[in-house]
């Protein structure tokens, strides 16, 4: 301020807080999370026109947005049967709209591209469409269809005159099958070693057999099984066994009784009072003092 203009009799300077003039910008502080309450005050009035008009339980309005179509969200009803019924209506309805637009592109378009596109549109959703070709060639098969066609519906001896196998294959056990028809396998009593004792080929009767069947070994003593005088041999036929011969490793033991409760522990008491080296074994049950 000039002090050289007569009209001034006095000044006086002031510090003024007040200076300079400000305006301040509202900021928040932590940033706005969406579809939250302060999301849909700061949106602009399109936008919240497109927020779920429902109401959650508790009275508050729903957060969240309207489904394309309708004025509600999925939670509450928006992809209901009714609601996309209604939206397949609209587009039936509008379907003769769109059909007449695509045909006024095909017509006015400016681009050549453009217009092929739209008629090719157009012919394809009427039912006429360029008839196709398809050209049949023979490629490689996958693993998995040739091991398909190596499998054979046939019987087993037309495969193995298929793949030339010769018929002494068919040895069971090291054993060629006889003339007079198919053989059983070989029991444990028969052993094809020649070696082996008489005694260990012997057989023995099943003890629960309740037969009066004797004891049948290969000299055929005490019975009449028809069974062959000499132990098989690696040239000769299987012989079939009688039904009520049933092969052992050892001779028939004793039957043998169980106890259990008081007598075992008595007899686990005795045991040790025998032996000297345990403790006798206290009965679970207490028992009292007669008076």
């Amino acid at each position: 301020m000039s002090t050289d203009d007569d009209d001034i009799i006095d000044a006086e300077v002031v510090d003024s807080d007040n200076l300079p003039a400000t305006v301040g910008t509202y900021q928040h502080s932590e940033p706005v999370t969406k579809w939250s309450e302060e999301w849909w005050a700061a949106a602009s009035p399109a936008v919240q026109a497109n927020r779920c008009r429902a109401h959650k339980k508790t009275g508050e309005r729903c957060k969240n947005a309207a489904i394309l179509g309708a004025t509600v969200c999925r939670f509450h009803g928006g992809a209901a049967k009714h609601v996309k019924r209604a939206a397949r209506a609209r587009l039936e309805n509008a379907a003769d709209l769109m059909a007449k637009q695509l045909l006024g592109i095909a017509l006015t378009a400016d681009s050549e591209a453009v217009k092929l596109a739209a008629i090719k549109d157009a012919l394809d959703r009427s039912g006429l469409k360029a008839p196709a070709e398809v050209v049949l060639s023979q490629g490689e098969s996958k693993p998995y269809e040739d091991l398909f066609d190596g499998i054979a519906s046939g019987s087993r001896a037309e495969s193995r005159r298929a793949r030339g196998v010769p018929d002494s294959a068919d040895n069971f056990a090291g054993f060629e099958i006889g003339t007079e028809g198919p053989s059983q396998p070989p029991t444990q009593g028969d052993s094809p070693d020649p070696s082996h004792n008489e005694a260990s080929c012997a057989r023995r009767v099943f003890r629960g057999s309740t037969t009066n069947t004797p004891e049948v070994d290969y000299q055929g003593e005490g019975g009449s099984s028809g069974q062959q005088d000499s132990p098989s041999s690696a040239d000769a036929p299987l012989r079939q066994p009688h039904p009520h011969d049933f092969d052992r490793e050892r001779p028939p033991e004793s039957p043998v009784r169980h106890i259990t409760g008081e007598d075992a522990i008595d007899a686990a008491n005795w045991a040790n009072r025998r032996i000297g080296a345990l403790k006798a074994i206290e009965s679970p049950h207490r028992r009292y003092r007669r008076p």
